[in-house]
């Protein structure tokens, strides 16, 4: 099997209720993996034991001040480098966060799209973000875990990843082995991906999870992706 490049690190800061919207489907296309919190204490306290590459966070902050959290996020980046922050925030919030401005800190509107959050992430990491192309279709996937086996479907699938429905989801961080069908063809799609987030029950149409590849199988790779060129072609 083929390995995929080393993930990056990120912590997001949702408060409670809120969806994440685009950011956690973008994040886990683009081979980044999410830790989630719910407050500022919360993110403080997982940035001071994780080496994470970036943190996001959306305004308003349930518990604290976003200068305290500026303040305080600055010291704990990855080798000792200061932390990276995108602030996320609408209406009179973003203009109120563009006061914090300033490396390590941008500020973006969500509603901007992904391509705004997609360059202001690429921006603060340093790096081009690579995105891979996401196209909805409904694959049967063979999930193998701990010996046990089930029959799910996909939702969405691309080279980096795929939405599988499932009334039971994975734990987050648990890797399992995989078999995908594919259209018009005589043999399996296998290898391993690892589950990096839950379907937003309020805000989804899937109820299920997201997974990331991990490896597959030797060839396998390039067919996932000349799958995915056909489908755009016979979507568009």
């Amino acid at each position: 099997m083929t390995t995929n490049e080393r993930t990056t690190r990120i912590l997001t800061l949702v408060p409670k209720g809120e969806p994440i919207n685009t950011l956690a489907p973008f994040l886990a296309r683009s081979r980044m993996d999410i830790t989630r919190a719910h407050s500022g204490a919360e993110a403080l306290s997982l940035a001071g034991s994780i080496a994470f590459s970036l943190a996001t966070a959306s305004l308003p902050l349930p518990d604290m001040s976003v200068a305290r959290l500026v303040t305080e996020l600055r010291t704990l980046g990855d080798s000792g480098k200061p932390l990276p922050l995108i602030l996320l925030a609408t209406g009179h919030q973003l203009e109120a966060a563009r006061i914090y401005e300033s490396p390590p800190v941008q500020v973006v509107g969500p509603e901007e799209g992904e391509d705004a959050l997609r360059r202001v992430i690429a921006e603060a990491l340093g790096v081009a973000t690579r995105l891979a192309v996401r196209v909805p279709v409904r694959l049967e996937v063979e999930i193998q875990k701990d010996l046990a086996f089930r029959f799910c479907e996909t939702r969405d699938l691309s080279s980096s990843g795929m939405l599988i429905s499932s009334r039971r989801p994975l734990a987050i961080g648990s890797s399992f082995d995989f078999e995908l069908t594919l259209p018009h063809s005589q043999s399996l799609l296998a290898g391993c991906a690892e589950v990096v987030r839950h379907t937003e029950l309020m805000y989804e149409e899937t109820t299920g999870f997201g997974a990331r590849f991990l490896e597959f199988r030797i060839g396998d790779s390039a067919r996932v992706e000349a799958f995915i060129r056909s489908e755009q072609i016979h979507q568009r």
